[in-house]
């Protein structure tokens, strides 16, 4: 299963509507809203991470600091 984690969801339309074309199975991880058990085996075979360092400017500075831990977990 491939993961698609992502924090600007304008940038990923062009993506997401080819992957379903194709019928690739994914998953979307958008950054504001993910959350991760640190105790679990991530259920992914190969995680595009595409958060941006710009996401402080749009009011998603956490963010950036969630995705150091999550990287980590992987």
């Amino acid at each position: 299963m491939i993961g698609i984690f992502y924090e600007h969801p304008h940038w990923f339309t062009p993506l997401f509507a080819e992957l379903d074309r194709r019928g690739t199975p994914y998953t979307r991880l958008h950054a504001e809203r993910h959350s991760f058990d640190p105790g679990s085996t991530p259920p992914f075979d190969l995680v595009l991470n595409r958060m941006s360092p710009s996401a402080w400017l749009r009011g998603h500075g956490n963010a950036v600091f969630y995705t150091q831990q999550f990287l980590a977990h992987l």
